[in-house]
């Protein structure tokens, strides 16, 4: 029959176009093939053979597939002109889109077949037969499987086409291969088919491959959006460890992190962001974040984690003194023994304060380590006891493994009965109390000066001299430029405050004394001579008069006890001296203050600040007072 004919025609050469445009599908149609005695690719393709028809309807069947020749001729031209919004039509290769499983090869050339053959469901002009009746686009809307070639002018079954392959169904052609085009009993073809077994079993494939499909989809997209996660975690990584390496640097310069003014404007952001301004400068990773993050601040958008704010920047602090909290628990739970160290004092906002310090050895080490520093609202023996007790609960510390405990003197602290030390040995009775050898020098050192009238007024002196120079900027530049005028080749050096805490630190006031007193004394002469008076005149005056020889006398007297113990003081301070180190050391400071107290040592000092006084002139102004 001409009609049959040119429908096998048509399915060969879609066949041929169809392997002309994916190679993996001409090499998997190649081995599909069956031996020799099996019909070849396109006979599989191929519709069975009609049944004979009868003689006496034969007439009529003819009759029919001209008058379809000669309106299938009138309608080329029109199909032309059609416009399909889904892709290609109905073909007879939808075989190998039946399978939900199969090899790497095989998923290859659906994807290839699912480019080439979609779902067809085209908006046209659907032609009339000689009936008058065509194919409506509303019957879309009521079977998600129904889909229309225009090519054939006849409607086709979507899961029909793709995945019906059982051979007992091979037969049934018309939905899946040839196409339905009575469109007068349309809709009861439709029906017949919808509820039809080879159907039913096509569409519980087809939802079977979506499902399928859509898994892998997502599995993809899980598996992209976790890798993609993976690199965001990477890149805050490391930019995490930059911004704690410069965490790190600030406290350990103990220099403040934070600024007045931390806006993009400002030229002093603080020195943590200037620091991270500076290395993003060079390191492309924190670069590239500063961009970002000032783009988006530039366009007054909010990022989402830019991990500069002054919240991070505490987290990170934080976190970093856990860390170091966590290495010390550590090894003073393999020390098994540690003493503790506790001392008052009080921050500029007039909070009283306790510093919290474990000592142990650790690897044949002694290791002395500051812990914390904790408010109290008040300092009472008993009070003290359960901040102490507060403290080694906190960092995970035993008060049994506590063997010695060290703090000042005070008898909130030193007290025999209701002082810090016993209210702990009363816990422990292994904790022995030791007054710090430091702290007891400088007591002696207090003690000593308070106890002699003229080291008294020495001292008073040599404040008031650094208070009258170092207060006022216009003298201090003038008794600098009098160092300067009287010894050129040396360098300046500027007067030191006395400690009132650390009396064993004075050393380095009293050495600087010694050395610019010539030009300290010039500089006042100037300043009472001067004309027209200064205002500070008279002030300066006073001190003249007061720079005398037991002023020289007490310099030269204070000066070498107290270079002695600044060196003890020094030495007693360093953690891993030990108890013996220490007795020796004050044994030392002994001696050497016993053979100051000489004759013969005491002659040398006499005749040195006579010397001194005669150099300045001050054997004429003690006469003339």
């Amino acid at each position: 029959m001409p009609s049959e004919k040119r429908r096998i025609q048509e399915r060969e050469r879609q066949l041929k176009e169809a392997a002309k445009r994916s190679t993996s599908l001409q090499g998997w149609l190649r081995k599909s093939q069956t031996a020799d005695d099996e019909p070849s690719a396109s006979a599989a393709f191929r519709e069975p053979e009609p049944e004979p028809i009868p003689d006496e309807i034969r007439t009529d069947w003819e009759r029919r597939d001209e008058q379809e020749d000669e309106m299938r001729e009138r309608r080329t031209s029109a199909r032309e002109d059609i416009e399909m919004k889904s892709g290609a039509e109905s073909t007879d290769f939808d075989f190998l889109l039946r399978s939900s499983s199969c090899t790497e090869q095989q998923s290859k050339i659906r994807s290839d077949l699912h480019h080439i053959f979609q779902f067809s469901r085209p908006m046209v002009n659907f032609p009339k037969n000689p009936d008058g009746h065509s194919f409506q686009a509303q019957w879309y809307n009521d079977d998600p499987w129904l889909e229309y070639s225009p090519l054939n002018d006849a409607m086709h079954c979507f899961s029909c086409r793709n995945f019906m392959n059982e051979e007992r169904f091979q037969s049934r052609t018309g939905w899946k291969s040839v196409g339905i085009n009575l469109w007068r009993q349309a809709k009861v073809k439709i029906k017949e088919h919808h509820s039809s077994e080879s159907h039913m079993l096509s569409m519980i494939r087809w939802n079977a491959f979506k499902k399928d499909t859509l898994q892998r989809s997502f599995a993809v997209a899980d598996s992209q959006m976790e890798a993609a996660k993976e690199r965001e975690r990477q890149k805050n990584r490391e930019i995490m460890f930059r911004l704690m390496d410069i965490t790190l640097f600030l406290a350990k310069q103990a220099l403040a992190f934070r600024g007045n003014e931390e806006g993009l404007s400002s030229s002093n952001r603080g020195h943590f962001l200037n620091l991270v301004d500076l290395l993003g400068q060079y390191d492309s990773v924190l670069g590239l974040h500063l961009d970002v993050v000032k783009e988006k601040q530039a366009s007054n958008q909010r990022c989402q984690v830019s991990l500069l704010s002054n919240r991070t920047q505490n987290d990170l602090i934080k976190a970093l003194s856990v860390y170091v909290k966590q290495i010390i628990q550590k090894e003073v739970t393999e020390a098994s023994q540690f003493s503790i160290l506790l001392d008052e004092t009080t921050d500029v906002s007039h909070i009283e304060q306790v510093s919290f310090v474990v000592r142990y050895v650790h690897n044949m080490t002694i290791k002395e380590r500051f812990v914390q520093l904790c408010d109290v609202a008040s300092t009472t023996g008993e009070a003290l006891e359960n901040v102490v007790m507060k403290l080694l609960e906190q960092n995970n510390f035993n008060i049994q493994d506590v063997c010695g405990q060290g703090y000042d003197g005070a008898a909130n602290m030193s007290g025999r009965y209701n002082g810090l030390q016993s209210r702990i040995q009363r816990q422990n009775e292994r904790a022995l109390y030791v007054h710090c050898h430091a702290h007891c020098l400088n007591l002696v050192l207090v003690e000593s000066a308070k106890s002699n009238k003229h080291f008294v007024d020495f001292f008073t002196v040599v404040e008031r001299l650094y208070t009258f120079i170092a207060n006022s900027t216009k003298r201090h530049a003038a008794f600098v430029d009098t160092q300067k005028a009287m010894n050129p080749d040396q360098r300046v050096l500027e007067l030191q405050r006395l400690s009132d805490t650390q009396w064993s630190c004075r050393e380095d006031a009293l050495k600087t004394i010694r050395k610019v007193l010539p030009a300290a004394l010039q500089y006042l002469r100037d300043l009472r001579e001067c004309d027209p008076p200064d205002l500070a005149a008279g002030e300066a005056k006073m001190l003249l008069s007061s720079i005398d020889f037991e002023f020289l006398l007490c310099l030269e007297i204070a000066t070498p006890v107290f270079m002695e113990t600044s060196v003890a003081s020094k030495v007693l301070q360093q953690d891993d001296l030990d108890l013996a180190a220490a007795y020796s050391v004050l044994d030392g400071v002994l001696k050497r203050v016993v053979e100051l107290r000489r004759d013969s040592q005491f002659s040398q000092i006499y005749n040195t600040a006579t010397t001194i006084a005669e150099e300045n002139d001050k054997h004429s102004d003690k006469d003339s007072r």
